[in-house]
């Protein structure tokens, strides 16, 4: 974890089991990836917080076929 009075982040390995109705074929799955957090701070509060990680880790292990994930990437370059 890095903190400074204006900003702050940390980093790690999140790991959590599917449950959502949204994509009920992945219910159950675990999942596992590392990822980060990062906030600003103002007036000592949170004023934005934003996480990063890899989404095609978490889609693979819920699931979706490399060769889908791959024709939806290939769209946005």
């Amino acid at each position: 974890m890095t903190l400074s009075t204006t900003s702050g982040s940390v980093s790690g390995s999140y790991s959590y089991a599917w449950a959502s109705a949204v994509l009920p074929r992945s219910a159950g799955r675990a999942v596992r990836f590392r990822g980060m957090s990062i906030f600003e701070l103002a007036d000592g509060r949170i004023a934005a917080y934003r996480e990063y990680f890899d989404v095609g880790v978490a889609l693979l292990q819920l699931g979706f076929a490399p060769e889908s994930l791959a024709k939806v990437l290939a769209r946005r370059i």
